[in-house]
């Protein structure tokens, strides 16, 4: 039994669990979904208690790492890093199975959880989306699949695999969990209040974001806001206010700070994320256009990645575990809380989203310098000759 709701982590195991359905997930004060109980309906079975993954038995792995990504260079830059995951997915096609991944809406300023079974609905699972998904509902929706046995491959933070493994209490071999390396998910709340932000400075509806957008480059990306005029207004990371706000831990889900599921910790066959820093291991690999960061940490997950060899390139393979840790520390470490995150919930009840960006973020001159530098391609250029001396 958890000690209190600050380590819930929203994966929604007990409400899918509950053969009543007497729990049900919405927004806290701080934009969080949370579980709430109808106590009319509950029948103290305690299964929700018992299916928390949060009770259940650590296991660890053992994970072989690599660097890669897709050989199609359009599958490549419309990725986040890679594109390992999208050749994942297509390989899943291919034995007429079905994807599980995170749909973005814009319209209802939510992410959410869907499964879909043909190639041309893939684009709606791919990219990162810096928003938590409301999951409810789906694990029963893939367990209905798996028992007439369908491949489904699952693809969520590791607190959300976690729960769909609690949730199935069996380990089924059609099934393939991959998980994201997880920073933390912001506050919904927040998103809901950037988005009306928006709206309203631009007097024009948000038809789609791309939070990853690789215009100028894989690390110097930024988030691409779609219209519904077919405009487009497109920020760098570190110039627009709602990443400076996640980047910076203000905004983070309480348990994040204290995950339970990082590191070797994983109920997952594969981990993803951004192979950061792979200059540090060799330098002429970084081409700006994105490498995956792979942990292999099954068998069936090594079987799966084996699948697509034909389909990636393996740039890196003799990299240790502890080296792929110091590259990207989100793998094996939590957030930092934030000293002001408190203040800067109770802030964000009352202010505007553009005098919370002022308060907290006002964009410094060092960082519009850098923008120019990124736009006029001089800031890759500047950096390498004068060995990173002008980072900002």
């Amino acid at each position: 039994m958890i000690k209190s709701l600050d380590e819930c982590c929203g994966c929604s195991a007990c409400a899918s669990i509950c053969p009543k359905k007497c729990i049900k997930f919405s927004l806290d004060e701080e934009g969080f979904l949370f579980p709430s109980i109808d106590k009319n309906k509950c029948i103290n079975c305690g299964q929700c208690e018992r299916v928390c993954p949060l009770n259940q038995e650590k296991i660890i792995s053992k994970p072989t790492v690599y660097g890669a990504f897709s050989r199609n260079n359009q599958i490549r830059y419309q990725s986040s890093s890679g594109g390992v995951f999208s050749e994942l997915a297509l390989e899943v096609f291919r034995k007429d199975g079905y994807v599980c991944g995170v749909e973005f809406n814009c319209q209802k300023k939510s992410a959410k959880h869907i499964l879909i079974n043909k190639v041309d609905e893939l684009y709606k699972l791919r990219g990162s989306k810096y928003i938590q998904s409301d999951i409810n509902g789906i694990f029963e929706k893939i367990k209905e699949l798996l028992l007439v046995n369908k491949t489904v491959m699952f693809t969520g933070t590791p607190c959300q695999i976690a729960g769909l493994k609690s949730f199935l209490k069996t380990d089924y071999e059609n099934l393939f969990c991959i998980e994201v390396i997880c920073h933390g998910v912001p506050s919904t709340g927040l998103w809901e209040k950037y988005v009306d932000y928006v709206e309203s400075k631009y007097n024009k509806t948000l038809e789609n974001v791309y939070f990853r957008s690789k215009k100028y480059s894989w690390s110097n990306f930024g988030i691409n806001k779609i219209h519904t005029d077919s405009t487009q207004k497109f920020q760098l990371s570190f110039e627009n206010p709602y990443f400076r706000m996640f980047n910076s831990n203000l905004c983070l889900r309480k348990s994040c700070y204290d995950c339970k599921f990082k590191g070797l910790n994983t109920k997952a066959d594969i981990s993803l994320g951004d192979f950061w820093n792979i200059e540090k291991i060799n330098s002429r690999l970084d081409d700006g256009k994105g490498i995956s960061l792979v942990l292999i940490n099954t068998e069936k997950g090594k079987q799966l990645f084996n699948s697509i060899s034909d389909k990636v390139n393996i740039c890196i393979s003799d990299v240790d575990y502890t080296t792929a840790c110091d590259l990207n520390n989100a793998i094996f470490k939590s957030m930092i809380i934030n000293k002001n995150r408190e203040q800067f919930f109770l802030d964000m009840k009352t202010m505007e989203f553009d005098d919370l960006s002022k308060k907290y973020f006002p964009l410094s001159y060092k960082h519009k310098i850098k923008g120019i530098l990124i736009r006029v391609g001089l800031y890759d250029i500047l950096n390498k000759n004068k060995g990173g001396g002008v980072k900002i």
